[in-house]
């Protein structure tokens, strides 16, 4: 079923849309694509299971992540546990993810909360090969060093928040129908 697809990632090779893609490497200029394989990558420069992006240095670097959705292991944690870390500590210039917008867990709350912005994508983003829009909704979370400079390392940095209307930037882009209210309510 397709729903389920999407929901429990069987597939950890869903494609970024491109034209979703390029409007944030227009603005960000990334140098790697960290969670990637020669058949989806959207950099010429990527790592692939192989080359295993969390055990690579990122210093210096603009990364654009995409990692897979499933929690297993290395799952998604790792991978925005890693952009943070690498950002704050370790002299990555920014790291741009896309992510599903699951803002109930404790990733969310503990590292999301955490990055320079956080952008809530408005409809449902349609993957690259995958037979309809995802049944979850989207984020774009940018973890940026020039956010960091100069704050104390023990402050709590609050993120700025802000949405992207996705059906305006890519045709990849399904928005759900919009929901009446009772009459009354």
């Amino acid at each position: 079923m397709v729903a389920n697809a999407l929901l429990t990632s069987k597939n950890q090779e869903w494609e970024t849309p491109p034209e979703f893609f390029q409007r944030f490497h227009r603005a960000y200029d990334f140098t790697v694509d960290a969670c990637a394989s020669a058949e989806n990558k959207k950099l010429d420069k990527f790592w692939s299971v192989e080359q295993d992006g969390l055990a690579q240095s990122w210093k210096g670097e603009r990364v654009w992540l995409n990692p897979p959705y499933e929690n297993r292991k290395p799952g998604q944690q790792a991978w925005v546990r890693k952009a943070l870390h690498e950002v704050r500590e370790n002299g990555c210039e920014l790291v741009v993810c896309l992510l599903p917008a699951r803002t109930d867990t404790r990733l969310f709350h503990d590292v999301i909360m955490k990055a320079s912005y956080i952008y809530f994508v408005k409809g449902r983003l349609k993957f690259v090969g995958a037979p309809a829009s995802a049944v979850f909704p989207s984020m774009v979370v940018v973890f940026d060093q020039l956010h960091y400079r100069g704050l104390d390392p023990w402050w709590s940095v609050r993120p700025t928040f802000g949405t992207i209307n996705a059906k305006e930037l890519v045709k990849h882009v399904e928005e759900e129908p919009e929901i009446e209210s009772p009459e009354g309510g």
